[in-house]
């Protein structure tokens, strides 16, 4: 992926020099990095079971060992996937629920597979030049979802910044 001392280009396209030269026109490496995160953010969408009547909706297809290689990405040597990340979502109105999580069977009330911890491979690491995390969840897909969403009040970020 990378040519000549690969930490230091990392480091770059990571934005230790604020992508000075490497945006405009889009440097070919950063292009590919982007491209890479990319795919790892598709896989949480080609690996979630959305099809309701399944007794597995909500899931994952995939084991976390095979997450890479049954999904689309460049360098699936590169990370393991060490964690799922599951949450759920309901719509209430006056007290009645509406809409429930798509897991019924196996985890019932509180599931909904939203995507994962990864952690670079030492394969990986050697060719990016550290120790890689990414951690990749799926969007908002399901009405139910887009209720909850629709739900959130927004909050004042004065305190933080």
């Amino acid at each position: 992926m990378f040519t000549g001392d690969m930490a230091a280009q990392w480091k770059e396209l990571q934005g230790s020099n604020h992508w000075e030269g490497l945006l405009d026109p889009l440097d070919v490496g950063l292009r590919r990095c982007l491209i890479t995160y990319g795919e790892m953010i598709m896989a949480t969408y080609e690996a979630s079971i959305g099809e309701s009547r399944s007794p597995n909706a909500g899931m994952c297809r995939y084991r976390r060992a095979d997450l890479f290689q049954r999904v689309d990405v460049s360098h699936p040597g590169w990370y393991e996937a060490t964690r799922y990340l599951y949450a759920t979502a309901s719509a209430e109105v006056r007290g009645k629920v509406l809409l429930r999580p798509l897991c019924r069977e196996r985890c019932a009330r509180e599931c909904n597979w939203m995507g994962y911890v990864a952690v670079a491979t030492d394969e990986g690491a050697a060719a990016l030049g550290r120790r890689d995390i990414v951690v990749a969840w799926r969007g908002t897909q399901r009405a139910l979802e887009w209720v909850a969403d629709l739900k959130l009040a927004l909050a004042s970020a004065a305190g933080i910044l």
